[in-house]
């Protein structure tokens, strides 16, 4: 079993798992990883571009994909 979990705030990692996941589903897993996220204004709604902003404090455009974890992570799915 393989887990990921994505999102802007890549100092988050350890705690979106814990709090995502149960320990015994964490145990299990194979491999985990944290992708990242893009946040696009343009996209979100009024109440949705205001709780991002709120929380995340992100104003405009944010990518926080990181091309590298995607890739090592499907050479993993792939195994």
């Amino acid at each position: 079993m393989r887990l990921f979990v994505s999102g802007l705030q890549g100092d988050a990692e350890d705690s979106y798992f814990q709090q995502n996941f149960p320990p015994e589903l964490l145990a299990a897993a194979r491999a985990k990883a944290f992708l990242g996220g893009v946040f696009d204004p343009a996209k979100c709604g009024f109440v949705a571009r205001k709780i991002i902003k709120a929380v995340a404090k992100l104003e405009g455009y944010t990518n926080t994909i990181d091309p590298a974890r995607v890739k090592a992570f499907a050479r993993e799915l792939a195994q």
